[in-house]
């Protein structure tokens, strides 16, 4: 463990959430430039985070990769693996805003697709009942909270982003365990994944595609797979 791990992990801590080429070209940084662009694979990144995991776990902290369908990138997320996320967050905002932020959560996890419209959620303010919480306030939190992961604007819907995946799964289960679920085969958390033709089992796209490498068949009820998993 060294001053390289420490310097990426100062960094992840900084930025919270990081796109996996930002994370390389930090990684890269942080080597005094020894590795290339070309040189510093995928691979290179895992080592160094699971190294630098195996000193910040014992801690309730974690570096994750988180794999979002919807932006079809894989992101890194600096999170606490306690509840201290939440704590975290609260102690952020005011009692409005927070509540605000709650109904947003419940819009997009109870909403088909867990997706909702930028208009939807400004009209969402309506449900707090004050008088001082404009819509130009709820503007710029949900592109506050765009820039920082927690949701994420692709094509004028807003999703849930990286860090709400990273850091609030368990939240969302407990809260919302009808809309909810699991990934069948990794049994985290799976909003845009696939779904099995013959039993509705849902799966987050990748992990169903190294599962039908090995055999053609649904993980849950071994039907034969025949629901598309290609994005393109």
């Amino acid at each position: 463990y060294s001053n390289r791990h420490r310097s990426f992990l100062q960094a992840c801590a900084a930025h919270g959430t990081l796109s996996q080429t930002q994370a390389m070209k930090i990684l890269n940084s942080v080597n005094g430039n020894v590795l290339d662009d070309e040189s510093l694979t995928v691979e290179d990144l895992h080592t160094v985070i699971n190294e630098i995991n195996r000193q910040i776990n014992p801690f309730d902290q974690e570096i994750k990769f988180i794999r979002h369908d919807i932006l079809n990138k894989t992101f890194i997320v600096f999170s606490h693996t306690s509840e201290s996320n939440i704590n975290k967050f609260q102690s952020a905002y005011t009692e409005h805003e927070r509540n605000y932020f709650r109904i947003i959560l419940k819009e997009i996890a109870c909403t088909e697709g867990y997706f909702i419209n930028p208009i939807v959620a400004l009209n969402a303010t309506q449900e707090l009942k004050v008088k001082n919480f404009s819509k130009n306030r709820a503007e710029q939190l949900l592109d506050e909270w765009c820039d920082l992961g927690y949701l994420v604007n692709k094509d004028n819907n807003i999703y849930f982003g990286p860090k709400i995946i990273a850091d609030f799964s368990n939240n969302l289960k407990v809260n919302f365990p009808d809309s909810i679920v699991d990934c069948q085969l990794c049994k985290m958390i799976v909003f845009w994944g696939v779904e099995c033709d013959q039993c509705d089992a849902k799966f987050h796209r990748e992990c169903m595609k190294k599962f039908v490498r090995r055999v053609l068949k649904c993980a849950a009820c071994d039907a034969p797979w025949n629901t598309r998993l290609s994005q393109d």
